[in-house]
């Protein structure tokens, strides 16, 4: 049974014992215990002291082991403390022991507060998950007393163990008793040296490391405490400090004779005495602002001085730099990177610094003396005027302000600028002046108004991108189907003309869908070194022959070569787009002209960074037409896909849409001026160090191959026109609109396909996923993946000549093409042993 305390003392043994060895036991107890205390008080750790006293009362109680558990910070876990007699083994499996209301002895007295004894641990219920714990170290009885501190708070408890069932007798209790109060004595006195050590560690560090050079001497002068401030203003070490007074030690005779009068008149008035002297020190002449504080015990006896001193040579220093900084203001004012000047507190003007005459073009002569809001820059302005009044005001009444506001700059033009205006104060808090400082942020608004129209078009890009990949889809179907009718058609017939109309229609959405995926660079092109200027000579030629005889063509061509880094298909949209704009706008002006040229120029500093190019060579080509200009509230929305100013049936929108687009994919930027007298536009591309390559066209043709192909599309229109035309080209095919379906028969029989034909974008696994999971099992066989989309970031294959990529739509021919590379691909490596 378990007994918790206050229960009568009847339930517990009441062994009576002869009065002589009842008083023999009591002093043994009395000499243990003040041999104890006098063991603790001598120093040591806490574990040590709470061993001696679990060693103490192990003595005076036979046959127990001892054990202290303290509760951690949460209050929820005991933590072994002592227990020099139990097995280490037992002490390691209670060690962190939740407490609760059944949790043995100890986790119920830490959690009820109160005292627990357990005669039989193997019958009590306080014991039932825990016997089996106890059982192999041989523990049959246990005694746990709450270990309370002088708050009352739970700290731990304090146990005793019998390896046989009992209960203690009531001396052994209050032994117990008293061992727990012991304890928790232990326990406080620990934590607050702790504390206190903590405390005088603090204050120490501060000290030691104060700026401020400190010391404290008895009341007889001597020195007590010196910091290390103090130690470096003196250059004495402390061991020649400590323990001495001033005038026992040679050293600045200056600062001793200052001290010793300070602490004079600090004992004399009890209060503390400041001063401000310089002195000679080893370090140099050093300013100090000097305080003694007396210090006195309750009676009011002088114990001792504070000596506290703020070295402010660095003070003093500064005030002589400040007054010679005066003499350096206007050239501040001249050669600072922003616009200054120095008003008067009615906001005239007093002085100007040159980027500010610069700027606006204003003499400085003519500036002066007028109220800043009155110059010419600010005329006919009265929003910047009111802006400015109001600042200047504001900072004559002590508040600095700021705002945005137009000017006219040198040349009249309408320009943005941001200012600022700050009070200057006298030594009384008085407003005395104004500085004002502003910065020409016309640049910068442009780059910003750059940077949300790209953002526009990264949006509308990527709306473009996923219609033209929806589009393609239903494109590759209409057209696949559509040639795959035409060759059962009967020539002549009106259905075979039909079937022709239809694949030329599609032909045409195709380059429309293509044109879109250039926009949103999503398109799958090659970039390859092409000589730009030669491309620019077809096209060229090609406006020649598309264009009216009344618009005169000029060109001013490099004769050099200019090899850039793209797709000749889409570099020679650029000029053919912008021609056909060109021409639009011509159309029935008279002596109307169109120009073309191409330079080479480099791009550095201020003009790269406002294109947002890096710096280097680039080819700069301009079409530049005589028409009647682009109005102002358009020209921010021209290369925004679908918007166009022509009439309906003349124009879709994206001719210079596709020309931004293709310009970024290629490196380059766009800038286009517009005026009453014609628009130019000016395409700029990276020039590159390698020669230019010569691109070749492969013929068209019915071709047959062989072979047993796997084909995986979601897309069931497309799945169906691949299952008729294929075998129609002597394929065997099987096909799958489940891409996981495809997989599972593929690892059935990976050895029974000669070629894999999967779409890019499927659910639940992308075409790429599964190139991956067939070269896993079947190393070498060319996988062709079909992209509605375009190429993406990281199409960049890894698996060198046994990936292929097939754009949607497609036609027959990019098919077989298509196949007929990458099986020749496949002979090539099985020709060389690499499969």
């Amino acid at each position: 049974m378990s007994i918790r305390e206050g229960a009568p003392a009847r339930e517990r043994s009441e062994t009576p014992d002869p009065h002589p060895a009842v008083a023999a036991a009591e002093h043994s107890r009395v000499r243990d215990l003040r041999v104890l205390l006098q063991t603790v008080v001598s120093g040591g750790t806490l574990a040590e002291a709470l061993a001696r006293v679990v060693e103490w009362i192990e003595r005076v109680i036979p046959e127990t082991r001892g054990s202290v558990l303290l509760l951690d910070d949460e209050g929820v876990h005991l933590q072994h403390a002592a227990a020099p007699s139990l097995d280490p083994a037992y002490c390691a499996l209670i060690d962190g022991l939740p407490i609760g209301p059944q949790v043995g002895s100890c986790g119920t007295a830490a959690y009820t507060g109160e005292a627990v004894v357990v005669a039989d641990l193997r019958v009590d219920p306080l014991w039932e998950n825990y016997r089996d714990l106890a059982a192999p170290f041989g523990m049959r009885a246990c005694w746990s007393h709450p270990i309370r501190g002088s708050t009352g708070r739970v700290l731990g408890t304090f146990a005793l163990y019998r390896d046989r069932p009992s209960l203690p007798t009531d001396a052994e209790w209050e032994m117990l008793v008293d061992a727990s109060h012991l304890t928790a004595l232990l326990i406080e006195r620990s934590r607050a040296d702790e504390v206190r050590r903590q405390s005088e560690n603090d204050l120490r560090s501060i000290l030691e490391h104060a700026p401020d050079i400190i010391a404290r001497l008895d009341a007889r002068g001597r020195y007590r405490y010196v910091n290390p401030a103090m130690l470096a203003l003196v250059g004495v070490p402390a061991v020649r400090l400590v323990g001495r007074t001033s005038e026992e030690i040679e050293w600045m005779a200056p600062l001793r004779e200052r001290l010793s009068t300070m602490m004079a008149m600090a004992a004399r008035d009890r209060t503390p005495q400041r001063d401000e002297f310089a002195v000679e020190t080893p370090i140099g002449e050093r300013w100090l602002d000097a305080s003694v504080v007396p210090e006195q015990n309750d009676a009011g006896v002088l114990t001792g001085f504070v000596f506290i001193a703020r070295d402010r040579s660095e003070r003093r220093m500064a005030d002589l730099a400040l007054r010679r900084s005066e003499a350096r203001l206007q050239r501040v004012f001249n050669l600072s990177g922003r616009s200054l000047a120095l008003l008067d507190t009615s906001g005239r003007l007093q002085k100007v610094g040159d980027l500010a005459v610069s700027n606006t073009g204003i003499q400085r002569d003519r500036m002066i003396g007028e109220h800043f809001w009155e110059i010419p820059a600010f005329a006919s302005l009265p929003q910047s005027q009111d802006a400015l009044r109001r600042a200047i005001t504001a900072a004559a009444a002590g508040t600095a302000g700021g705002g945005e506001v137009q000017f006219r700059g040198r040349n009249g033009d309408l320009r943005v600028g941001w200012f600022n205006v700050f009070p200057v104060h006298d030594a009384q808090g008085r407003v005395v002046e104004i500085v004002m400082e502003g910065s020409d942020m016309t640049d910068t608004r442009l780059l910003e108004q750059r940077l949300r129209q790209s953002e526009k078009m990264e949006s509308l890009g990527r709306l473009a991108g996923g219609i033209a990949h929806d589009f393609n889809n239903i494109l590759a179907a209409v057209l696949g189907y559509g040639e795959l009718l035409l060759g059962e058609a009967l020539p002549g017939s009106e259905a075979h003309e039909g079937l022709q109309h239809i694949v030329h229609s599609s032909q045409r959405a195709r380059d429309l869908v293509r044109q879109i995926l250039a926009f949103s660079r999503k398109a799958d092109v090659e970039h390859v070194p092409l000589d730009l200027r030669a491309l620019v000579v077809d096209g060229i030629r090609l406006l020649r022959a598309s264009i009216p005889s009344t618009i005169e063509l000029r060109e001013r061509v490099s004769s050099a070569p200019m090899v850039v880094s793209g797709d000749a298909s889409q570099l020679s949209q650029i000029l053919l787009n912008l021609g056909s704009n060109a021409e639009y706008v011509l159309r029935g002006e008279s002596e109307a002209y169109l120009d073309v040229e191409l330079t080479r120029v480099m791009l550095e500093g201020a003009r790269a960074r406002s294109l947002e190019l890096p710096k280097g060579e680039y080819a700069l080509l301009t079409v530049r037409d005589s028409g009647r200009g682009i109005p102002a509230d358009v020209v921010d929305k021209i290369f925004e896909p679908f918007f166009t100013t022509k009439p309906v049936g003349e124009g879709t929108g994206m001719g210079l849409a596709v020309v931004h687009g293709i310009v970024v994919a290629h490196g380059g930027n766009v800038r286009v001026e517009s005026s009453p007298s014609g628009t130019a536009f000016e395409i700029l591309i990276p020039i590159v160090s390698e020669e230019a390559r010569v691109a070749t066209r492969r013929a068209g043709g019915r071709s047959i191959g062989s072979g047993r192909v796997l084909v995986i599309d979601d897309e069931r229109a497309i799945v169906s026109f691949l299952e008729r035309i294929l075998p129609r080209r002597g394929f065997e095919v099987e096909c799958h609109t489940s891409p996981l379906d495809a997989l599972k028969q593929f690892r059935a029989r990976p050895y029974d396909f000669d070629l894999v034909i999967t779409d890019r974008t499927m659910p639940r696994l992308s075409g790429d996923d599964l190139a991956e999971e067939v070269h896993a099992l079947r190393p070498g066989l060319p996988v062709i993946i079909i992209s509605g989309r375009g190429s993406q970031p990281g199409d960049e294959d890894t698996h060198g000549d046994t990936v292929f990529r097939l754009a949607k739509p497609f036609d027959v021919v990019d098919l077989m093409h298509t196949i007929e590379v990458a099986q020749r691909a496949a002979r090539g490596r099985l020709d060389d042993g690499s499969l």
